[in-house]
């Protein structure tokens, strides 16, 4: 796994490097700097039990990021996001033996907060010779999360490790409408997936088999992000 996120940040900052190569006109302000927020969705396993639990809502969460870019051209660029917010996950799985000793349900929620990284190539995706007020950009990154102050699932044998580090990768869509030379509001849609431990908790072969129940779980933690965002470009 650290293989293959190694090998994929070579390749961006390759890309990257091609970019500004490709000998594009550069814009009349090529570096900006964003803050926004909005709203995630924490989509990791055993998620389901908040819905069958009657608190869907509880996966919807405030986040907020703050990036800085740079435009190689009319066409690509690059920036840098860091975000934090709060992030929820539940430690049970549909088949586990015991009650939650407060609620005495099958359902062990948690909660934690995350700060995250990533690294992001833009394009956009405007036809040539458009020159609309909107800005309309896809982008694909790799990043580092860092996830930490997890609260108690009280779960009778699953533990969750805090704190945890995992790679992660995303693609979105930006959606930028300028109001003036230098400035711009934009909605910025996101789907991430980060490796296993971001949210603390790693089913195992060793547990499935020592507890006969369970499953194993998607290898990767995903969330989705929501946000709109003002820019200064320079």
């Amino acid at each position: 796994m650290k293989t293959f996120f190694t090998s994929f940040a070579v390749l961006m900052l390759s890309v990257s490097a091609l970019f500004a190569q490709v000998g594009e006109q550069k814009p009349e302000h090529p570096i900006y700097i964003s803050v926004q927020g909005g709203m995630l969705f924490s989509a990791n396993e055993n998620t389901f039990s908040y819905s069958d639990n009657g608190v869907f809502k509880d996966l919807f969460t405030p986040q907020g990021s703050f990036s800085i870019g740079y435009d190689f051209g009319t066409r690509a660029g690059a920036r840098l996001n860091v975000n934090y917010g709060k992030n929820v996950s539940g430690a049970n799985v549909k088949q586990t033996s015991g009650n939650h000793p407060e609620t005495g349900k099958h359902f062990f929620p948690y909660d934690f907060k995350n700060a995250s990284a990533f690294l992001d190539l833009t394009w956009n995706i405007a036809a040539e010779g458009y020159e609309g007020p909107l800005v309309p950009k896809v982008y694909a990154g790799i990043g580092l999360g860092h996830t930490f102050g997890f609260s108690n699932p009280k779960h009778p044998w699953q533990g969750i490790s805090d704190p945890n580090n995992a790679f992660g990768f995303r693609v979105g869509f930006l959606g930028e409408v300028m109001l003036g030379n230098s400035f711009g509001a934009f909605i910025d849609l996101s789907a991430e997936a980060y490796t296993d431990q971001f949210n603390g908790l790693r089913p195992s072969k060793a547990e499935q088999e020592r507890h006969g129940r369970g499953y194993l779980g998607f290898p990767f933690d995903l969330r989705g992000l929501a946000s709109f965002g003002l820019a200064v470009h320079f």
